[in-house]
């Protein structure tokens, strides 16, 4: 089909059609450059994820009141880190660093709460070590996000995990014990690629103990029992939220 020329513009093709000084852009030539934005754009955001998120590392402190924490965990000093995403895009000196900042805290407990892949589980087999040179009196303790299913790969991220000496839990639980007393650690499974289950994973837990909840998306946080204190991820809205939280609860 042959173009037809507008009246008093010639043919109508946008190349062909000189751009003057306030003049309205065309429907095509406005889609070419809001395509053009929205690339530039997606490389940016790719770029920032992938290359600067990745090697910031957040250390943020907190202290919870706990009424119901019997006395002989007072003072618990709970590290808390999550969304490590490895990948190709890690850099072991990254990684180094986060680990030696986990180890600075000295903590009692560790807490990961997801996402230690980005997208494969291969990924992990070069950090294993280091993930393993980190301890805690009372345990190392991991729950799986989104991106530790991807590509089936829950079931080798949950091996690789246990290989550095985490203890996975997904809807299930582990009691600690000092000084006489106990405290509960719940893991629910992943959100959205799972199926979450915070009855069975408190199931034979007194309903009167205190509890550690484990999750990866903080949205899940409000459907806690009250006598949950939940450990969340940071909010997953980027491909590499690193962060550690060591947390004093009272």
């Amino acid at each position: 089909m042959k173009n037809t020329p507008h009246p008093g513009t010639g043919n109508r093709q946008d190349a062909a059609q000189p751009e003057l000084p306030g003049s309205r852009l065309t429907r095509r030539q406005f889609l070419k450059r809001g395509v053009a934005l929205a690339a530039g754009a997606g490389l940016l955001t790719g770029a920032y994820a992938w290359l600067w998120e990745p090697q910031q590392l957040d250390t943020v402190y907190r202290t919870q009141v706990c009424p119901r924490l019997p006395a002989a965990f007072h003072n618990l000093k709970v590290v808390h880190f999550s969304d490590a995403h490895l990948g190709f895009h890690t850099r072991k000196k990254h990684i180094e660093h986060l680990i030696a900042a986990i180890r600075r805290e000295a903590p009692e407990l560790i807490c990961f709460t997801g996402d230690i892949i980005d997208s494969s589980a291969e990924a992990m087999n070069e950090y294993i070590p280091l993930l393993a040179s980190i301890d805690a009196p009372l345990g190392k303790f991991a729950v799986l996000g989104n991106h530790d299913f991807w590509g089936g790969s829950g079931k080798d991220v949950s091996q690789r995990l246990q290989v550095a000496g985490f203890r996975v839990l997904q809807n299930s639980s582990q009691l600690l014990n000092r000084g006489g007393q106990s405290i509960a650690v719940v893991g629910l499974d992943d959100w959205l690629h799972g199926f979450p289950d915070p009855q069975k994973g408190r199931s034979g837990i007194p309903d009167d103990m205190f509890t550690l909840l484990l999750m990866h998306e903080p949205d899940y946080a409000g459907n806690a029992p009250p006598c949950f204190l939940s450990i969340c991820s940071c909010p997953d809205t980027a491909m590499a939220d690193r962060c550690v939280c060591p947390c004093s609860v009272r």
